[in-house]
């Protein structure tokens, strides 16, 4: 895996301050980051593997650096946290609807669950205005990983994805390597302070799509162990200033007192 790089041509603290949010909230580093004590239970995971795994992947991306080693993906929709939430997102974000076009059904205690996830965690932590959430199932085969990325555009048409959650739903014995690592952007310089998300079943991971994050390499323990994770996304009116401009605007409530 790479070094943490600078990503979009941004430090992970430069987008920090360009959304605006350590000024507009006082927000330290350690709130770009939570986990815990909120879990999914065993049976939620195996109901969101079991969704996807008789259907083939939406998309099956090459996972570096060995040939052969894969990322797959699928959709399980979006979904209204408020009454007109997914028509008003989209109105935002059009490329959700290419994104989740060919979603497969969503289990309906999936759904519930993960509502519960992003309002509870959200308003424990960031108290964003958000209207939707989306949800995606991956599965990195032996030897795939995910390099140091964002998930946070600087295109303002783009950059209503909020808030994003990592749900570990594989046996953490299943595999080795592979774990979540997340990067949050720090005082000094260097901001290299790594922290490392937990394995365990049901495990919750939250942190918002400016903060660089990457998965370390799988390697399997078992024939065919690899990692199974639901990312789930919170969608919302754009939260980005023109560079160089104002600081964002924000409908009520997107920001803490």
């Amino acid at each position: 895996m790479s070094p943490l790089p600078q990503l979009h041509g941004l430090a992970a603290s430069d987008a920090w301050q360009r959304a605006g949010l350590s000024s507009r909230t006082g927000a330290t580093a350690a709130d770009a980051w939570a986990h815990g004590p909120m879990t999914v239970p065993p049976e939620v995971c195996t109901a969101t593997v079991s969704a996807v795994t008789d259907e083939p992947s939406l998309d099956r991306q090459p996972g570096a650096p060995t040939a052969g080693a894969f990322v797959s993906t699928w959709s399980l929709g979006v979904h209204a946290l408020t009454g007109d939430g997914i028509g008003s997102v989209r109105s935002w974000c059009p490329a959700l609807d290419a994104l989740h076009r060919n979603a497969l059904p969503a289990p309906a205690e999936v759904v519930a669950v993960a509502a519960e996830l992003v309002t509870t965690i959200n308003a424990l932590h960031w108290r964003l205005d958000l209207d939707a959430l989306s949800l995606i199932v991956k599965r990195y085969d032996p030897w795939a990983e995910h390099d140091w990325h964002i998930d946070w555009s600087v295109d303002p048409t783009a950059a209503t994805r909020l808030l994003a959650l990592s749900v570990q739903l594989s046996d953490p014995d299943e595999y080795a390597g592979g774990d979540l690592l997340v990067c949050p952007p720090g005082p000094g310089p260097e901001r290299t302070t790594v922290l490392r998300a937990p394995r365990e079943r049901g495990s919750v991971t939250a942190f918002l799509p400016w903060v660089p994050h990457a998965v370390e390499t799988i390697a399997p323990r078992a024939p065919g162990g690899s990692r199974w994770s639901l990312i789930v996304n919170g969608w919302g009116a754009p939260l980005v200033r023109p560079q160089g401009g104002d600081p964002p605007s924000a409908r009520p409530g997107h920001f803490p007192a």
